[in-house]
């Protein structure tokens, strides 16, 4: 899952470095040390996946076999892409991801309190694209949900998760924006910011370890019965095992 953060994360860098350089705020000289410590991070963090396609020499067979290039090519369209594209964003506050291996009950990614805040920080954001944190977050989030709009597949969200910080971000941005017009005096500001915090992380809460923790479609996603069947035939070499067939060929 991580990689294919990892792939799109050098773009939004080189993107947001080319923005401060033509801002003309940003100095590489005199950031030398801060830029050596990500260098190093980046590096240290991607090293397993950078180690495994120096092996392989191959960013695998699935990347090739989904990749909508070839839908694009072949319909001579830009259809397929749009489609991908609303499928992509539905999944933040519409419809979540159908396979409960990642998702419970289709369920959006967003809860309802952090969804509202997400469009309105969005819209925000593209009044002023240029400003530094509009632009951080509007780049980020689109580059980083490249791996999913570039993938033709009916779960894409895995594929996204590298969007969560800058889907955070505009969210974010929205709440500062609301509480600048609400007055300092009282203390009304932590009082909110508190209520909503809370409000979002019961619903998140609620949904994830009361819901999902109890359906049954998430554990059988995770092969939970092919799992205990395997450990029972490990531990009894010398039994002979008549399995239903639905086990066959079971991942």
């Amino acid at each position: 899952i991580a990689r294919h953060a990892l792939w799109v994360a050098p773009v939004a860098i080189l993107a947001l470095g080319i923005w401060q350089v033509r801002r003309g705020g940003f100095d590489p000289a005199s950031h030398r040390k801060p830029l050596a410590l990500a260098a190093f991070l980046f590096l240290g963090f991607s090293f397993p996946v950078l180690l495994d396609w120096m092996r392989s020499g191959s960013l695998g067979a699935r990347e090739s076999e989904v990749f909508i290039g070839k839908d694009l090519l072949r319909q001579g369209s830009l259809l397929p892409l749009a489609v991908q594209t609303g499928r992509v964003l539905a999944l933040f506050n519409l419809k979540g991801d159908p396979h409960p291996c990642h998702n419970f009950g289709n369920l959006p990614i967003l809860d309802p309190v952090t969804g509202i805040l997400f469009l309105l920080g969005v819209a925000l954001a593209l009044r002023d694209p240029l400003k530094r944190w509009h632009f951080l977050a509007l780049a980020g989030f689109l580059v980083m949900c490249l791996p999913g709009l570039l993938a033709y597949e009916e779960s894409p969200m895995r594929r996204i998760l590298g969007a969560a910080p800058f889907t955070a971000l505009l969210a974010a941005l929205a709440w500062r924006s609301a509480l600048s017009r609400i007055p300092e005096k009282g203390g009304w500001r932590r009082v909110l910011t508190g209520l909503i915090l809370a409000g979002a992380g019961a619903l998140n809460g609620w949904t994830y370890f009361h819901g999902q923790a109890r359906d049954g479609d998430a554990y059988r996603a995770h092969s939970r019965e092919a799992t205990l069947v395997g450990e029972r035939i490990h531990k009894e070499p010398g039994t002979r095992f008549l399995l239903a067939r639905s086990f066959f060929f079971h991942p």
